[in-house]
């Protein structure tokens, strides 16, 4: 029988919006990739290497960049990013059931249980105007899991006026996931998610499908929300 494996440090990036490429995350997201590649490189060689987890499937916004019919992830442009960075794939983890901050944080809790552990590390990074209703979000489907939030400013990677318009969102988010939070709670989080949330439930997602184009659409001239 195999022994169970090291329980290690894990930096979780956040996604934000429809790739450049394969290789290319969006201007904004790179920031947070080089943040993340600056904390693996200076953890020490007499410790267990942070795993790279990159975030996100894709966004509720638009409609994914494809390859061959197939869709091209966030999280796989992310990774190709790191690898180009020279940091090997066993060090890196890709998230391709998310599209949004919830689902960020509702998924990165299977990676935190298969590779962390109570006494290690855990880093979410993500853009500064981001961090707030990111942190409300994974303090809600986190809650014993002790997070270190990272903010990286992307100033020049993003319009005044596109910033503008998701400063107001962020505020108005963090706000909606709060009431959610207090009127769900805990216990009933799960399943408010897989039976209200139009991105994870059947009757939110059929709604999406029958509903075509109309979905569609940044805001402010954007391709995504933040993740």
């Amino acid at each position: 029988m195999s022994s169970p494996p090291t329980p290690r440090p894990i930096i979780f990036i956040l996604g934000g919006g429809r790739p450049v490429s394969s290789r290319s995350p969006p201007p904004h997201v790179v920031p947070r990739v080089s943040r993340a590649y600056e904390l693996y490189s200076a953890s020490t060689s007499s410790s267990p290497k942070p795993l790279l987890a990159c975030l996100s499937a894709g966004t509720a916004h638009v409609s994914p960049l494809t390859s061959c019919s197939y869709p091209i992830f966030e999280s796989t442009s992310c990774a190709s990013l790191l690898q180009s960075l020279g940091v090997p794939s066993v060090d890196i983890a890709v998230d391709t059931m998310s599209y949004d901050t919830i689902g960020n944080a509702y998924f990165s809790k299977g990676l935190w249980d298969a590779f962390g552990g109570p006494t290690e590390q855990v880093h979410v990074i993500t853009s500064s105007w981001h961090l707030e209703r990111t942190e409300a979000i994974f303090d809600w489907f986190l809650p014993s899991v002790s997070v270190s939030y990272v903010g990286v400013d992307d100033a020049g990677e993003v319009q005044d006026d596109e910033l503008a318009a998701r400063k107001e969102k962020e505020r108005r988010g963090t706000e909606s996931v709060r009431e959610t939070a207090r009127r769900v709670g805990e216990k009933e989080r799960v399943r408010w998610l897989f039976m209200e949330h139009e991105m994870y439930s059947a009757a939110g997602l059929v709604s999406r499908a029958e509903g075509g184009c109309d979905y569609c659409g940044g805001y402010g001239g954007m391709t995504s929300y933040g993740g």
